[in-house]
């Protein structure tokens, strides 16, 4: 480059009113019309095939003048230009290519760790708070923890933390309360201390019955409204948990308030009663 500006400088006669601008336009343009000259590009980075084989170098003991020697024959094959020395020796110290870290380059993630967290607690609080009454949507959870992304974007970034969570049936179990199965668990111990004999011989009738509900108060109704849910943002393990259920009308009938029974009685393996 003083070459040029030399060159130039001997065959044009700056004045005092000519713009610098000028100046340098004309200067930098006689640079680029220089004979012979060579255009660098840059080495193309290492692969994850060289950066193995640099490590398998290093520790057989060899030293970055070796390994670049190496380096540089196995691409001149391939008619690849080499990294140079200096930057081979950063890779070697572990200054460049670190390997095993988080890839922190592109775009940000949508969603972080923090907020996926939050958003996986937030779901199981409504869902507890519907008590498997109404229905809880990815537009509920996202509103309640100030995340405007898409539902499948949530949804993935659950996943990344293992929490598999999809649009799953609530599954049918009986709808018993705590009360409930405290009866049941002392109904149970009394009939536990009762002989073989009194199944035998004093049991007189076995009787069943078919139960034709009519809800007419709250707790009735509730379990009306239960049974219409489709599903819960659940994952598999939670399928069994208190407000991820709903009342099996099939199997499992509760009291929910009037109804018609129909009953029928069995007695020495015979219909006796009905």
């Amino acid at each position: 480059m003083g070459d040029v500006a030399r060159q130039v400088r001997s065959t044009v006669c700056f004045t005092p009113s000519l713009d610098r601008a000028a100046r340098n336009l004309i200067l930098f343009s006689c640079y680029l019309k220089k004979p012979n000259r060579k255009e660098e590009t840059m080495a193309p980075h290492l692969t994850p095939l060289e950066l193995d084989l640099i490590s398998d170098f290093k520790a057989a003991g060899k030293g970055p003048v070796e390994i670049h020697a190496a380096l540089e024959s196995k691409r001149k094959k391939r008619g690849i230009r080499a990294p140079s020395l200096p930057n081979l020796r950063r890779v070697i110290k572990g200054k460049t290519y670190k390997r095993g870290q988080v890839e922190r380059r592109g775009r940000k993630p949508k969603v972080t760790t923090r907020q996926a967290h939050a958003i996986n607690n937030h779901r199981r609080a409504l869902i507890k708070k519907k008590d498997s009454e109404e229905e809880v949507h990815w537009c509920d959870i996202l509103k309640k923890v100030s995340c405007d992304v898409h539902p499948s974007t949530a949804a993935r970034h659950l996943r990344k933390i293992g929490v598999d969570v999809l649009i799953r049936p609530p599954r049918a179990k009986p709808s018993r309360t705590l009360e409930n199965e405290q009866e049941r668990v002392t109904v149970g111990k009394k009939w536990a201390r009762r002989p073989d004999s009194f199944w035998v011989e004093d049991l007189d009738l076995a009787i069943d019955n078919k139960v034709f509900s009519i809800p007419t108060f709250p707790g009735a109704k509730r379990q009306l409204k239960m049974a219409k849910v489709r599903g819960h943002l659940r994952t598999r393990s939670e399928g069994l948990e208190q407000g991820f259920t709903k009342p099996n009308n099939k199997t499992h009938r509760g009291n929910i308030g009037p109804r018609v029974n129909v009953y029928a009685g069995i007695i020495n393996s015979r219909v006796r009663v009905w």
